[in-house]
């Protein structure tokens, strides 16, 4: 397949991609949190979607981003000063730039202290299921399977945590990461990290 016609397939899906995830992160009322996640949001994002690069070159890319605030769809791989009681919605996506295909792909998110999954949240695209398919929650912690990947194609994760500010977090501002690693790599694993801020008043 000559690569115009890849890069055309993917930015196809990308697009499919993200506008189910912004219909899937929007249907619930403002909550008090919603309203004060909101209130720090900018009338508009210079950059309204997520930069998730596809390059077509040797080495498979993985990427992790969140939707920083609802309101005004900024998406950014650094996360929001957040909010006690927040939920982040997240999308992690893996493309095999590579020229084999790449059996038995294992991703597994890590998350700090204070911050959970939501329960039933985590959802992946793929070539093969573009509707989107739940998936178990293990994607945090163990990590799940998901699956073999022909060159040029990719896969989407999008789910949801929530962040309860942990009583020994320190006065002033606090600084974690979300981690997704690839853990079925060479060593050293493939990883990224979303960075987040929590300023607690004391």
């Amino acid at each position: 397949m000559p690569e115009i016609t890849v890069g055309a397939v993917v930015l196809i899906f990308i697009t499919a991609v993200l506008t189910s995830w912004i219909q899937w992160g929007s249907g619930h009322a403002e909550s008090a949190v919603d309203a004060a996640v909101s209130a720090k949001a900018p009338s508009s994002c210079p950059d309204p979607h997520p930069s998730i690069p596809y390059d077509n070159g040797v080495q498979s890319g993985l990427y992790l981003v969140v939707l920083q605030f609802p309101s005004a769809r900024c998406y950014s791989t650094s996360g929001p000063a957040l909010v006690d009681g927040q939920d982040v919605s997240a999308l992690a996506e893996w493309d095999n730039t590579t020229r084999k295909r790449q059996d038995d792909l294992q991703l597994q998110v890590t998350l700090p202290d204070g911050m959970v999954l939501v329960p039933g949240t985590s959802v992946y695209t793929n070539g093969s299921h573009r509707k989107g398919v739940k998936m178990s929650d293990n994607l945090v912690g163990p990590g799940v399977n998901l699956g073999s990947y022909d060159s040029g194609t990719n896969v989407y994760i999008q789910f949801q945590v929530q962040f309860r500010a942990p009583a020994s977090m320190k006065c002033g501002v606090n600084h974690f990461g979300m981690n997704l690693t690839r853990i079925d790599s060479p060593s050293p694993p493939l990883n990224e990290t979303v960075s987040f801020t929590y300023a607690k008043a004391c």
